[in-house]
This record gives C-alpha cells, sequence and structure tokens, in this order.
C-alpha cells in the first residue's frame, strides 16, 4: 500500500509575487494582514492575465512596523492600508 501524497503544491515565486504577513501572534495579524491578504487574493482572482500571485506568510521580520507586504525580489511596504493595496497590485502586475 502506498503513502497518500501529502505534499504542498509549489507555486513558483517570481517578481509578480506578494508575500503578506498574517502572523496572528504578533503585530500584521493583530493589524489586518489576514484582510490585506484577503483582498489582494481576490485583485489577483479579477485580473488572473496580471500573474500576480499571493502568498501568505508567517513573518516578514518586520513586527514592528506591520501590517507588511513583500513584493519579491523588491521593496517591503510597512504599515499597509487597503486603500495602498491597488498600488501594490499594479506594481507587481508590471513586472515582467
Amino acid at each position: 500500500m502506498s503513502e497518500p501524497n501529502t505534499t504542498k503544491k509549489k507555486t513558483r515565486v517570481d517578481e509578480k509575487t506578494l508575500l503578506v504577513c498574517v502572523n496572528k501572534r504578533l503585530a500584521c495579524g493583530e493589524r489586518g494582514g489576514s484582510s490585506l491578504a484577503n483582498c489582494l487574493e481576490q485583485m489577483a482572482s479579477d485580473r488572473p492575465a496580471s500573474g500576480v500571485k499571493v502568498r501568505r506568510v508567517v513573518c516578514l521580520g518586520k513586527c514592528d512596523n506591520g501590517p507588511n507586504v513583500h513584493r519579491y525580489g523588491g521593496p517591503v511596504y510597512h504599515r499597509v492600508e487597503t486603500q495602498k493595496l491597488p498600488e501594490i497590485f499594479e506594481e507587481a502586475a508590471g513586472q515582467s
């Protein structure tokens, strides 16, 4: 009898990947990291041709400045608020 495949599907991480801290015990989670991730995931779903991917992460190491969003290979955005998300998304979408 074979073992079930329990490995997660890995997605390619590139400059169009937004890493969103959702740590519930520290600043980002308490300050709305999960809501930010939900919004960005909805944007990516609404615009699949953009190629933007959203990954939830446990910590980006910038807890004092959370919530944080990091564009892989680019800037880390601190104290992110919902109104900043379209700009962050468009910057990621514009990467090639």
